[in-house]
C-alpha cells in the first residue's frame, strides 16, 4: 500500500508476529536518506488492524512531527528540509 501525505509517500507493508498480531513497516520512499527512513507500528492480537484512515493518520503524524521546529528533520536532516522547504 501507498500513502501519501502533502507530498510524502510511503509504502507500508503489512506483516504478521508469530502471536498474531499485525505489524505494520512504513519506508518514507521520497525521504531523508538511504535506505528508506521510516517507522513501525503494532496492534494488539485481539484487534483487526488498522484501517486506511489509521494508517494515514499515522503517516501525518510522522511528517508533522519530523518537520515540527526541534523535530528530527531539522535537527539530523537540515538539508532535507530545506530542499522541502522550496517546493
Amino acid at each position: 500500500m501507498l500513502i501519501d501525505v502533502e507530498g510524502e509517500r510511503f509504502s507500508v507493508e503489512v506483516r504478521r508476529e508469530p502471536d498474531g498480531r499485525r505489524v505494520y513497516d512504513f519506508s518514507w520512499i521520497n525521504g531523508p536518506s538511504e535506505p528508506a527512513y521510516g517507522f513501525t507500528i503494532g496492534s494488539t492480537s485481539s484487534s483487526s488492524g488498522f484501517s486506511t484512515e489509521g494508517l494515514e493518520a499515522s503517516v501525518a503524524a510522522c511528517v508533522r512531527h519530523f518537520f515540527a521546529p526541534g523535530g528530527i528533520g531539522p535537527v539530523d536532516f537540515p538539508e532535507f528540509v530545506a530542499s522541502r522547504n522550496r517546493r
